[in-house]
């Protein structure tokens, strides 16, 4: 066998064979490296893999760093402007990865975040022929970069973001809309197109745009409570369906809520606030309690400008319960803000008052007192709305916030002492005798037949194989009980089996565990509620019902459905934002979205940029050790291998490979022990054990590839 010798990224020499000849670790040494984070050549955003990494570790060395101390935000930034500032929002409108700030005196004026975290000066965005008053930040195409949506009395206009700095106008909404709004907190994919759809407030009434997904978005014909509502969106139920809520403090007083199926949207149940006195002034959607589900808040005011803040849990149906937990405010409320500030993973809360904010951070009781900050805002509360916006302005992993004060300009608050993450850590996948290190399982259909292959890294350890019946079915493989045994679950035409590999003796036994559930198949398996045992996800035969079971042991512990179009399906799933659950990525074939995992077998729906077309998902795993799962694409047509290294949705980096396209991904473990995931390929006669150097692989032959045996994964 003809031999070539391949440098690899650790600066050593190894032998491949010549039909592994294509195989190739990218280093920065090599001359045609090629490095991208989404390997189409036409995408609309490309960013070298190193572009951001060496940011994120000095982001959370100074998080880290601040750890003695309670979060707070720093003395205000004020960004002065000779005009009226009446808008502000933050986003990566320029597409390298980090968020700009954006202000609106009278047109778009952006502030581009540098690589050192620090802002530039201004520059010229997007402009109208006459001023905006109002602006929106949302990414209406799904290409991962914010568009800009500007609003003035005479209509709406759509500026959709080229990723370089530049912005093309789109769909115009040429209708005169009295005291418009934009808010950030109002957008979301009502009729599960995959496309962010957005809510307008005026004063004759709340509205309700579609976007088409490509910058095209059209009025929907059903018109909000008619007095100047505030308008939330967000899932009380937990059936991926999205709710909204008005706050209403005329009659009658407290807020109002409305269903959607699709585009149609219904006028659901009204809450009355049973506080003597008080109206409702503003409402705020988010877990403010940690259990999973969204929750209502309400700010509401008296004769004499006292705020009291009200938090309804809902119920199984998702609506309001009738005993809300009470809390004090400063004075009056203009707008609220839902958002995690100190970064620890909950959802706190910010109310914006005539002069300055407020936020609530949640503790293990929920929401704690308020913590005041005085801001020369000069806001009048007949207006009901003071623009503000989140993100992370300076790279420092804290959430900073953004308000437009008028004639005070813009005013930043950089947040401070955020709470750091715990380093998370991936589970060891299919360790079956749980040293730590991934293990390979084998079903030979033919002759009725399982076993496994006790791994240390390219070498097997040792074998085992054990009888099984031909008609059963692999299923998933898992750990669906809190004890020291890997299941290995099988299926028949009606009933679901296991066979139970205890660590330690390796002894395996088969049982019956349940009925097959007629009219579904298992889409996904691993820990959705976080609890230490993995879950089951189904989806029917329609492609229309989802639905999680949580198991314990050969029970079902509890179970959730979910609504989602037929169009879309589930590409893959791990966990990519590292908090130990499972997490879901779903594509249409034109756009990606993710499921975060939650408490309650419920998720957290986010977008994602950049679904590259003609692409197949090979897998997910840490490569790089960060404790967050990564993504392999593979293009066997054009002989193209790309690792995407994610930051939950968010993509952060990658490295691509050229891989002959005889080659496929068999499985992928941390088969080293060393925390990062490796990659087993085939040609359907060698084996070649892919371990990873974090950001490069080794490549380590193996042997004894076991023809017409089929690996079992999930």
């Amino acid at each position: 066998m003809k031999t070539r010798w391949t440098a690899l990224g650790l600066g050593g020499l190894i032998a491949i064979g010549a039909s592994w000849a294509a195989y190739r670790v990218a280093t920065d040494a090599d001359a045609g490296r090629t490095v991208a984070v989404q390997p189409p050549a036409s995408s609309a955003r490309t960013h070298g893999a190193n572009a951001l990494p060496a940011r994120t570790a000095l982001a959370r060395a100074a998080a880290a760093a601040t750890t003695q101390a309670a979060f707070s935000f720093q003395a205000p930034t004020i960004f002065a402007s000779s005009k009226n500032t009446f808008g502000v929002g933050i986003g990566d409108v320029t597409g390298d990865g980090r968020a700009d700030l954006v202000t609106l005196p009278e047109r778009p004026m952006i502030y581009v975040q540098q690589a050192d975290g620090s802002l530039s000066s201004a520059q010229p965005g997007p402009n109208y022929p006459d001023a905006a008053f109002t602006m929106l930040l949302a990414d209406i195409n799904g290409d991962g970069i914010s568009d800009i949506l500007t609003g003035r009395t005479g209509g709406m206009q759509m500026w959709l973001a080229d990723g370089a700095g530049g912005f093309r106008p789109t769909s115009y909404f040429d209708r005169a809309l009295s005291h418009l709004q934009l808010r950030p907190d109002a957008v979301a994919d009502v009729d599960g197109d995959g496309a962010a759809d957005f809510f307008v407030e005026t004063e004759s009434g709340g509205l309700f745009f579609l976007n088409d997904g490509s910058g095209g978005f059209r009025q929907a014909p059903f018109r909000f409570y008619a007095q100047g509502s505030e308008l939330k969106a967000g899932d009380f139920d937990g059936d991926g369906r999205i709710e909204v809520v008005a706050a209403s403090g005329r009659e009658p007083n407290g807020f109002l809520t409305y269903t959607s199926e699709g585009q149609d949207i219904q006028r659901g149940a009204d809450v009355v606030l049973t506080d003597a006195g008080y109206s409702a002034r503003a409402i705020a959607v988010g877990d403010f309690d940690d259990d999973g589900r969204n929750d209502y808040a309400v700010a509401a005011v008296d004769a004499n400008k006292a705020m009291k803040l009200r938090i309804f849990s809902p119920d199984d149906q998702g609506r309001p319960q009738p005993t809300p937990v009470a809390l004090d405010g400063h004075d009056e409320p203009i707008v609220t803000l839902a958002v995690d500030l100190d970064r620890d993973g909950r959802t706190d809360l910010v109310v914006v008052h005539r002069d300055g904010l407020g936020y609530y951070l949640q503790g293990d009781d929920g929401l704690q007192a308020e913590q005041f900050v005085a801001l020369p805002l000069n806001a009048d509360p007949r207006k009901r709305y003071v623009p503000i916006a989140a993100g992370d302005l300076n790279g420092d992993g804290c959430t900073d916030l953004a308000v437009a004060a008028g004639a005070s300009g813009a005013i930043v608050l950089y947040g401070q002492n955020c709470t750091p993450a715990p380093v998370p850590t991936q589970k060891i996948a299919h360790d079956v005798d749980q040293d730590g290190k991934s293990d390979l399982l084998w079903r030979y259909p033919a002759g009725g037949h399982w076993g496994y292959w006790l791994m240390d890294g390219a070498q097997r350890r040792s074998a085992s194989d054990y009888p099984l019946d031909p008609a059963l079915q692999s299923l998933a493989v898992g750990r669906y009980a809190a004890e020291d045994r890997l299941d290995v679950l099988w299926r028949d035409r009606d009933w679901i089996w296991s066979s139970r590999v205890r660590a330690g003796n390796g002894s395996v036994s088969l049982f019956l565990q349940r009925p097959y559930p007629d009219g579904y198949r298992l889409v996904a398996s691993g820990d959705i509620d976080g609890d230490g045992v993995d879950d089951l996800l189904w989806r029917d035969n329609a492609n229309t019902v989802v639905a999680a079971w949580a198991m314990s042991h050969v029970e079902v512990r509890a179970g959730k459905a979910y609504h989602l179009p037929p169009s879309w399906r589930i590409a893959g799933s791990g966990d990519f934002d590292g908090d130990g659950r499972l997490d879901l990525i779903w594509t249409d074939g034109r756009k990606m979205k993710l499921w975060s995992g939650r408490k309650n077998l419920s998720f957290a729906e986010s977008a994602m940029s950049g679904y590259p077309v003609g692409w197949e998902l090979a897998g997910t795993g840490d490569v790089d050790g960060d404790g967050r799962a990564d993504l392999f694409w593979r293009r066997a047509d054009l002989n193209a291998f790309v690792v995407w290294y994610m930051d939950g949705g968010r993509r952060t980096g990658g490295d691509s490979y050229t891989v002959d396209a005889s080659w496929r991904v068999l499985d992928s473990g941390d088969f080293d022990g060393d925390g990062k995931t490796d990659l087993v390929w085939t040609n359907g006669t060698l084996m070649q054990l892919w371990q990873s150097k974090g950001r490069s692989f080794l490549g380590l032959p193996m042997a004894d590839y076991p023809q017409h045996w089929v690996a079992i994964k999930n």
